[in-house]
């Protein structure tokens, strides 16, 4: 088995969906195949709290992009057009 992190994209394997920045364990062919989205994970050890690229707790980009635009009323809250 191989510890692979996610990168800039959400994946779907074996009917689970991996965010960017999650790590998945597969097995060598399986590794190969997903590999455009996928780049080798670091070991335990010299892992950071938060990985690189990791999604933050704000809208992600992939949600920017599909929901509708919003705009800020004065005191900063957003509203719907």
């Amino acid at each position: 088995m191989v510890r692979m992190l996610v990168k800039n994209m959400t994946i779907k394997h074996n009917g689970e969906i991996y965010p960017p920045g999650s790590v998945i364990e597969l097995d060598e062919a399986a590794a190969q195949e997903l590999s455009r989205y996928l780049a080798p994970a670091e070991s335990e050890g010299s892992a950071s709290a938060e990985p690189k690229g990791s999604v933050s707790d704000d809208e992600t980009e992939h949600e920017q992009l599909t929901q509708p635009k919003q705009e800020k009323n004065n005191n900063g809250t957003r509203r719907k057009p």
